[in-house]
């Protein structure tokens, strides 16, 4: 097998056997030019990590291990292993998403079983440092439910354009924007109250902008998608790959070059649990402060950053 391009791997959240799944751990997956995966193996062997996000600069990989309550990173060795980077941070029950600031400083996880919005700082080495809670959620409709009070349910972050941090609350319906103050966290800035009951809705803001309900096993009204239970989607060019989570495979479709609707299946390969799909980044020439600064640099931006 011919070892994959740095930028044409790809990386798979898994379940394994603990979280009812089939995997090992995280998968790697060699995405070819005319829009078919190949799978490669096991990457490392971990219990669980259902979701993933990668540095911006550096070839580190974080991961949320649902079941033990913990964000672990990753560093990448070899063609498409990856080997344990630093300690695993404790987070809340059910952690289920993280998701890494641009600029490298941060990464924040959100957890679906108490609520919790947690911050991790970054060093230079892209290991996790000190843990920052957010302030918990307040339900807006509290007055509305008659019955016990309402489980906050954290489950994804968004990293806005402007530098703000955008998080959903399932159990709440709402929408919490946050600015990131170095030493801090995370402090509020807004949030948007949704309508009573929208939780049944799961926000996919981190990856498409849309919102949708999982395990429907469609793209659109009557389109299939490939498999049972459609965890995660990734669009790839002129290509979406769709993971399966029960049915152990990631489906791709060609995407029409105007309107962009897929247009039918051109491959399926078998993927034990996928339940994430990450690009992995080209990996830089060296890992010292000065290179990952200068990876980091906005364009046109004379100073390093600090």
């Amino acid at each position: 097998m011919i070892p994959p391009a740095q930028d044409d791997l790809i990386w798979t959240g898994s379940y394994t056997a603990g979280g009812g799944g089939r995997a090992d751990g995280i998968g790697a997956l060699a995405a070819h030019g005319d829009g078919s995966l190949e799978w490669l193996g096991t990457a490392v062997n971990a219990d669980s990590l259902s979701f993933l996000a990668v540095h911006p600069a550096l070839p580190v990989v974080y991961a949320v291990a649902e079941q033990r309550g913990m964000v672990r990173a990753f560093r990448r060795t070899g063609d498409f292993g990856l080997e344990p980077l630093g300690d695993s941070q404790p987070a809340g029950d059910a952690t289920c998403h993280v998701a890494v600031d641009p600029l490298g400083r941060f990464l924040t996880s959100a957890c679906w079983g108490d609520g919790q919005v947690l911050l991790y700082g970054l060093d230079d080495d892209g290991g996790m440092t000190g843990c920052f809670p957010a302030a918990p959620s307040v339900d807006p409709h509290a007055g509305l439910d008659p019955g016990e009070p309402r489980q906050s349910r954290a489950h994804a972050s968004l990293m806005l354009a402007d530098g703000r941090v955008m998080t959903t609350d399932l159990g709440h319906d709402t929408l919490r924007v946050w600015n990131y103050v170095p030493g801090t966290g995370l402090v509020a800035d807004h949030e948007v109250a949704l309508p009573f009951g929208n939780g049944d809705i799961r926000g996919d803001l981190p990856w498409s902008g849309h919102l949708r309900r999982p395990g429907s096993g469609r793209l659109r009204r009557g389109d299939p998608s490939g498999g049972n239970w459609p965890r995660h989607h990734l669009v790839r060019g002129t290509w979406l790959h769709v993971a399966h989570e029960r049915s152990d495979n990631v489906a791709t479709f060609a995407l029409d070059d105007v309107t962009g609707i897929p247009t039918g299946m051109v491959n399926d390969v078998q993927v034990p649990s996928p339940t994430a799909l990450v690009p992995a980044p080209a990996r830089p020439a060296g890992c010292s402060k000065g290179r990952r600064q200068e990876a980091l640099r906005p364009s046109g931006t004379a100073d390093a950053i600090g």
